[in-house]
């Protein structure tokens, strides 16, 4: 996802640099994802930290990775109506944010509705994921994959090796 929304943003004429910070934030945030998934079902006080860490990391990298492309495609006036919709989805995940902060601090019994806060986030992050889809349907992003054989021609060609 990040590397074809780095090279997408380079596609739609934004600089390098930029594509880079993201597809950065991107792939730390997914290694994170990847330290959390690991330590997932097992007991110690070391593992609950690592899956704490990765958690964090993850969900913070992405978070700042999905605002800063909604930011990039604002600076390169990309007006598809999917991108509103990144819009205010970033915007929500900010005030939902934002007010459990300050819900932490004046609830006494936080802790009981804190995991529907969280769950909320993570789905509206991972809506976030579809919508960029949708955005890269509508700006004309093509993807194409394709497995040539050893000995074929290549994508398309016409040697005795298939195409698929």
């Amino acid at each position: 996802y990040w590397w074809v929304t780095a090279h997408w943003l380079l596609l739609l004429g934004d600089q390098p640099r930029q594509a880079n910070i993201i597809l950065s934030l991107g792939i730390i945030a997914a290694i994170f994802l990847v330290v959390y998934a690991v330590a997932l079902g097992a007991v110690g006080d070391l593992l609950r930290l690592q899956r704490r860490i990765g958690i964090v990391i993850y969900f913070g990298f992405t978070a700042l990775a999905q605002l800063l492309l909604v930011w990039r495609l604002t600076k390169l006036e990309i007006n598809h109506a999917s991108c509103r919709w990144l819009f205010w989805l970033c915007a929500i995940m900010l005030i939902i944010g934002l007010a459990t902060v300050v819900l932490d601090l004046v609830l006494d019994n936080y802790d009981r509705i804190e995991n529907a806060f969280e769950w909320l986030m993570a789905l509206l992050m991972h809506i976030y994921f579809l919508v960029t889809w949708r955005t890269w349907v509508g700006t004309g992003l093509h993807l194409q994959f394709a497995l040539t054989r050893p000995g074929s021609a290549g994508p398309g060609g016409n040697s005795q090796g298939e195409s698929r």
